[in-house]
């Protein structure tokens, strides 16, 4: 099953392989016409994807974002989806910088846009007993903990950049 060229509706299954990253809202930019707001990153591995009344399985790599916050998602967490998804497309401008090259070197073929927080569901838990699981979740509950404390104690214009180095 491929997604689209250009972004179209879907119903998609996934299992998180990361915790949610929060992206904070551009600074304000007389310039820009409509405001991004903060949003959400999760990658994930496609699982299934819903073709009229059916489920479908599917494979590969995507990146999640969401439109608000997501955050009780931990890796090998299945969710189900209702969001917009198409291929990563390649620059349209010289010079551009490459994002679907950047994106197939990380296998992810597709990227996932939902509007609203409530779109992304926990189906079910991810198991917490296999090691490379457990390891998993601890490694991504110390960046998580680091990650609140910076926002916490950084302030919004310089949070992102400690979070990034963290």
């Amino acid at each position: 099953f491929q997604a689209p060229e250009v972004s179209g509706p879907v119903a998609i299954e996934v299992r998180a392989t990361s915790g949610p990253r929060r992206i904070p809202a551009p600074t304000p930019d007389p310039l820009r016409t409509i405001a991004t707001p903060e949003r959400t990153r999760l990658e994930v591995e496609v699982v299934a994807v819903r073709n009229g009344d059916a489920w479908q399985s599917a494979s590969g790599g995507a990146s999640l974002l969401v439109t608000g916050h997501v955050f009780d998602v931990r890796p090998g967490d299945r969710l189900r989806a209702f969001a917009q998804w198409s291929r990563v497309r390649p620059p349209t401008n010289p010079g551009e910088f490459d994002f679907a090259a950047l994106a197939r070197g990380r296998r992810q073929m597709v990227a996932v846009n939902c509007e609203f927080p409530e779109c992304v569901t926990i189906q079910a838990g991810g198991g917490r007993w296999s090691p490379g699981q457990l390891l998993r979740r601890l490694v991504d509950g110390l960046r998580t903990g680091g990650d609140a404390l910076l926002w916490r104690n950084l302030g919004p214009g310089r949070s992102s950049l400690g979070a990034a180095m963290f």
